[in-house]
């Protein structure tokens, strides 16, 4: 079973004129690069307007090296999200053969 994962980056929420950008943090199911994972977070808006400026959602993402891509819904706002950051992940290393 894998280890979960943490993502720290930027998110765009659609579903206005000019839509907003902001930070998020999110927990995400799996560490390892390559791997399809599934999360949830919380997000601050600093552009948007009063009273729509924290957004909580539920992703599903793909996990790079030391990156993650989550699309999902912020169901506080009620709005599709993507979001892109910063992730811990686990990749394996290239193997080296034995001495001959």
């Amino acid at each position: 079973m894998a280890a979960p994962s943490g993502l720290v980056g930027l998110s765009y929420s659609f579903g206005t004129t000019i839509g907003d950008v902001g930070v998020t943090a999110k927990i995400l199911s799996d560490s390892n690069a390559n791997h399809v994972a599934a999360g949830g977070g919380v997000t601050y808006y600093p552009f948007a307007e009063e009273g729509r400026q924290f957004g909580a959602d539920v992703d599903l993402g793909y996990m790079l090296r030391n990156t993650a891509v989550t699309a999902g819904f912020d169901f506080i706002n009620i709005r599709p999200q993507v979001s892109f950051g910063y992730a811990t992940t686990k990749h394996k290393h290239a193997s080296t053969p034995p001495p001959v």
